[in-house]
């Protein structure tokens, strides 16, 4: 809310933050489980659903933004596609997790009465258990990575009341919108900005020069008289 209400009121810097911290907090917590780190865990599932929040609003008003006239088809598609992805991640950590500890979900020995089992039996059970939630939050790591690498290619889109009204009533905040992607463009553009600074200064350095010399020039006159 901060990001687009108050600064910098655009989109992307919020869904690009987001994206890697959430990728981060998976990769984290993946580690974390493995090595059994309670705060650690706790600190990266904190971290994971922030950077989930954090693109929820962001999302919609990014796709409003390119497309100001189909409002309700973005947010039919943002609130389709948001739990379904939830339901492929789930889909696959749950397949990963019960192949890798090696019984089917009709056959889960997590019963009321596991903790009774006898040390021998409990100890690699456990073990089993351990490593299959590891790896099903592994299982979704490229998945979370490719989606920083997608967030880094978007546009971005400037969060502001300006637009043009055609006789239509077509909206277009084509004015306020960056077509491909942003940092490629933030980085042209300040490749631009520097190349225009030394170009200044070099203009002014030949002033300088110019009024330098012609000094000189007074001075070897009134010597020369």
């Amino acid at each position: 809310m901060i990001f687009c209400n108050f600064w910098p009121r655009q989109t992307f810097l919020p869904l690009f933050l987001g994206s890697i911290t959430e990728a981060t907090g998976i990769s984290v917590l993946a580690w974390a489980l493995d090595q059994g780190h309670p705060t650690t865990i706790t600190f990266m599932m904190g971290l994971t659903g922030a950077g989930t929040g954090l693109r929820f609003m962001p999302g919609s008003l990014h796709g409003i933004g390119f497309f100001p006239n189909d409002i309700a088809a973005v947010i039919a598609m943002t609130s389709f596609a948001v739990p379904f992805g939830g339901t492929l991640a789930m889909t696959l950590m749950s397949s990963v997790f019960f192949n890798k500890v090696g019984f089917s979900i009709t056959e889960s020995p997590t019963q009321p009465g596991l903790p009774e089992l006898p040390p021998e039996i409990l100890g690699p059970l456990q073990y089993k258990i351990k490593k299959g939630v590891v790896f099903a939050f592994i299982s979704i790591l490229p998945f979370m990575w490719i989606c920083v690498l997608a967030a880094a290619s978007l546009g971005n889109v400037k969060i502001t009341r300006k637009r043009k009204i055609d006789s239509e009533g077509q909206m277009d905040f084509s004015e306020n919108t960056t077509e491909g992607a942003f940092l490629t463009a933030l980085l042209r553009r300040r490749l631009c900005r520097n190349k225009q600074e030394v170009g200044t200064g070099v203009a002014v350095q030949t002033e300088e020069e110019k009024a330098r010399e012609q000094v000189q020039i007074a001075v070897a006159n009134d010597a020369h008289v």
